[in-house]
């Protein structure tokens, strides 16, 4: 039939196939189609994913060079895995303190056979010591990176309120989600009244919702949405735009 496009939530376990031996369990992650009707899952931060193969590892950085450039750090690094575009924005993190981020890595602005050179912009954090080896986090997927800088769309600030959802049924039983749409089929029986509770910040992931401790104001261009943080750090500031990797 026809490929189901639009955002889904849903909880699944997959293998990722470049890491044959790491599962990862995925619980209310937006779950993303292209045109094509493929789906893909943008798998940001460690904190929204549960690993259970504790073999895997984060790529490694070795820091080459790390210093202070008006203001800017520059920072040369080697990866012991070379990453998919963008590379940038990306972090670095402690290898002992998993969650603790030393460095913001905000634009690559050189690739030196396997040697990358990122500058950031701007910043109170202290140059990395050449030699120490750390975690290291790609921030964004092409489509994230493409919306920080796209001046098309029109941003309003609104106040999320639960949408009615309906539901797809797979050909292997399962059920998957979206919010209703304008066009969609209401006269069959998988609508389900205000059961779209919570949306995500296409940036940060964070959660937009009207339960009790969520922000529930936000911002959206009538299909996706940013938190406050994130519109305000990257869309009204132009901060976006400086992100990335030279071409």
């Amino acid at each position: 039939g026809h490929p189901i496009r639009g955002n889904f939530c849903f909880t699944a376990t997959i293998c990722v196939l470049r890491s044959p031996n790491l599962s990862v369990h995925l619980t209310g992650v937006p779950l993303r189609s292209t045109p094509a009707g493929d789906f893909i899952v943008s798998l940001q931060s460690p904190a929204i994913v549960g690993i259970q193969n504790m073999n895997y590892k984060l790529p490694a950085a070795e820091i080459i060079e790390s210093i202070n450039v008006e203001g800017n750090i520059r920072t040369a690094l080697r990866l012991d895995r070379m990453q998919s575009s963008p590379v940038a924005p990306a972090g670095i993190f402690s290898q002992t303190e998993p969650r603790k981020r030393l460095l913001e890595l905000h634009y690559l602005v050189e690739r030196r056979q396997d040697v990358l050179v990122f500058i950031t912009y701007n910043t109170q954090d202290s140059p990395l010591i050449p030699g120490n080896k750390y975690d290291f986090i790609s921030q964004w997927t092409p489509n994230q990176l493409a919306l920080a800088q796209d001046d098309s769309h029109e941003w309003h600030k609104r106040t999320f309120t639960p949408k009615d959802m309906i539901t797809f049924k797979l050909e292997d039983g399962g059920v998957i989600a979206r919010a209703i749409e304008e066009g969609d089929d209401t006269t069959q029986n998988n609508i389900v009244k205000d059961s779209w509770d919570h949306e995500h910040c296409e940036l940060c992931w964070e959660t937009i919702s009207s339960y009790e401790g969520y922000q529930n104001v936000a911002y959206t261009d009538g299909k996706n949405w940013l938190c406050q943080n994130c519109y305000e750090r990257y869309i009204l500031s132009g901060f976006g735009k400086k992100l990335g990797e030279a071409s």
